[in-house]
């Protein structure tokens, strides 16, 4: 560099056309490499994902309300029939009957296991008792 050109690089008018350039050339890579197209292309994969995720979301609430309905459906109807069971031997010719106590604790105990049985007052006696 010459020394006639430092009054030159001095001149704020080349300053201000360097730093004006500068500018521009920043402003136009931030552009190109965040705010511009790669964001535009970032944002729709975003949404495309966002609107993924809320219909598997969905899909997933409306099989999982599916799937406890089924089990609440299935317990219901082996209650009542474990129920119907108990009340049809109750209710059976010779029920009253005295039985051999042991086949008769055994028979009382084990449908007194089944949770259709446990609360009634007839299984409560098993409660704290032990197996034979």
């Amino acid at each position: 560099m010459k020394l006639s050109e430092i009054p030159r690089l001095l001149n704020p008018t080349a300053w201000a056309v360097s730093a004006g350039l500068a500018l521009v050339i920043g402003l136009l890579a931030w552009w190109l490499l965040i705010g511009g197209p790669a964001h535009d292309r970032r944002a729709a994969a975003v949404g495309r994902v966002e609107t993924a995720l809320s219909g598997a979301r969905a899909d997933s609430a409306a099989e999982a309300a599916a799937i406890q309905d089924q089990a609440h459906a299935a317990a219901t109807e082996s209650e009542a029939l474990s129920r119907e069971t108990a009340d049809a031997i109750l209710a059976a010719p010779g029920a009253g009957q005295r039985l051999d106590p042991g086949l008769n604790d055994t028979a009382r105990r084990r449908l007194c296991e089944r949770s259709a049985y446990m609360g009634r007052p007839e299984c409560l006696q098993f409660a704290d008792r032990p197996q034979p």
